[in-house]
């Protein structure tokens, strides 16, 4: 399903050719996790080669498991995207970094009953 390369060199997976051009679900993504976890090599090279477009599931999930494989020692790398994809790709990992919104902390004031009852 995909190719190894020789003297250490990374394993290089393409993605429209094992998968699919058009990455549009994050269960795509759980199946390339699969590949790479049976890959012998400790870097992985993601090919995205003729990949027309990844949706922001799809682009979230990848981002995931590219931090998953980090912290397992096994190096990720997404190679020959196209301008549409890097976009996503790199939308989607600002917005984990740094998010938007910021979590809205509730305050309610006390309020006497008596003191709406004067009028």
């Amino acid at each position: 399903m995909f190719r190894a390369m020789k003297n250490g060199k990374p394993v290089k997976i393409n993605i429209a050719e094992n998968f699919a051009p058009i990455l549009g679900s994050r269960d795509v993504v759980r199946d390339l996790d699969r590949v790479i976890r049976k890959t012998k090599k400790n870097l992985v090279n993601l090919d995205f080669a003729k990949v027309d477009f990844v949706s922001r599931s799809a682009a979230h999930e990848l981002v995931l498991l590219k931090e998953k494989w980090a912290r397992r020692l096994k190096g990720i790398s997404f190679i020959n995207t196209n301008e549409d994809v890097a976009k996503m790709l790199r939308l989607v990992a600002a917005s984990r970094v740094l998010p938007l919104r910021k979590s809205i902390k509730f305050e309610p004031e006390v309020v006497s009953i008596k003191s709406l009852a004067r009028v």
